[in-house]
């Protein structure tokens, strides 16, 4: 979400099994459409960002990614990780390690040096942030954003499973189905209404 400088989703839609009044599901393939993404240094481009979770998820998430891998890793011994899928290859990674594919291709690629500062760690940030020493790196301004993105997986879920729905971001609003909007509050006792 960040590498890419994702924004507000426009699309979602959520698959999987049938939604559960009050828990998330045990599997899901979430999948969100930005307006635009930043693909390469500097061009703007389209992407959609997948979400696999669970057993299910997971073993949709093999059978489509392993082909494009072929020899280069065992998706399936990966349990947690992030793949970027382009048109002439494809970055797998997870917090030790980091596979391009095809490694013929690539063998002699170069990485380019980090461009997203290194953390010192979710509790000095914060702590900094309270003495003010600058912004956390998950500041509101990033982590609002991307909050409202993963719990509109969740609310296309709950809406209706399978089916895409178009986002109004700006207006905090779902534009093709009103039902599924009843789902992005709720009623709040008297005396802590939000105004």
């Amino acid at each position: 979400y960040w590498a890419l400088e994702l924004k507000r989703p426009s699309k979602v839609k959520s698959e999987g099994p049938a939604a559960d009044r009050v828990a998330a599901p045990p599997s899901q393939i979430a999948t969100w459409h930005p307006p635009e993404a930043n693909v390469v240094a500097g061009e703007k481009g389209e992407v959609d960002l997948i979400w696999y979770h669970g057993p299910e998820g997971m073993k949709a998430m093999t059978e489509r990614l392993q082909p494009k891998l072929g020899k280069d890793t065992n998706i399936s011994k990966w349990h947690i990780g992030v793949a970027f899928v382009g048109d002439e290859g494809i970055i797998v990674s997870d917090y030790g390690k980091i596979v391009l594919s095809p490694g013929s291709k690539y063998k002699d690629y170069q990485r380019p040096k980090p461009s997203i500062p290194k953390s010192v760690g979710h509790y000095k940030e914060w702590i900094d942030a309270c003495k003010g020493k600058g912004n956390s790196l998950c500041n509101f301004d990033y982590s609002g954003a991307l909050i409202e993105h993963n719990l509109l997986g969740n609310l296309a879920h709950r809406a209706e499973v399978g089916k895409e729905f178009d986002w109004d971001a700006e207006n905090l609003k779902i534009t093709n189905d009103q039902e599924a909007n009843e789902l992005l509050s709720k009623k709040y006792r008297k005396g802590w209404e939000l105004s």
